[in-house]
């Protein structure tokens, strides 16, 4: 027995290799961003560039919001440096008034930009200047 060759078209051949350099294409725009983008972020922790997004955004939206208000004055800042910015505090001085203002992951306020956010940490230091009692 005797097999006859398959005659391959020139078209097949065409689209076959059109079809396998769109596979390769599309893995590797599924696949790069996966390794890339986890890259970035671990790259970016290390330095406070002053995003508003990414590790350091939720700090900085916070410190941003305390140093346009006016009797306000930030005089140290604190944050645990780990996969995630758990925690970052600020101590300010309020119209002569010593206040610390604390934001584990879970405060809500971490979450909140623009008016709200200024809105929240105003009654936060008012609430912390009564508890303390130098309101």
């Amino acid at each position: 027995m005797h097999k006859e060759r398959e005659v391959i078209k020139p078209e097949t051949s065409r689209r076959r290799k059109y079809l396998r350099v769109l596979g390769v294409f599309l893995l590797l725009l599924v696949i790069l961003p996966g390794f890339i983008a986890p890259a970035l972020y671990i790259a970016d922790m290390n330095v406070n560039r002053g995003y508003t997004f990414g590790y350091w955004g939720e700090y900085n939206r916070a410190s941003n919001a305390l140093a346009k208000m006016p009797v306000i004055m930030i005089t140290n800042s604190y944050y645990l440096h780990d996969a995630t910015l758990e925690l970052f505090s600020f101590d300010l001085m309020v119209t002569g008034k010593s206040v610390q203002l604390r934001f584990p992951s879970s405060d809500p306020i971490r979450e909140l930009t623009g008016d709200e956010l200024r809105e929240a940490l105003q009654k936060t230091i008012e609430a912390q200047l009564l508890k303390t009692g130098e309101r």
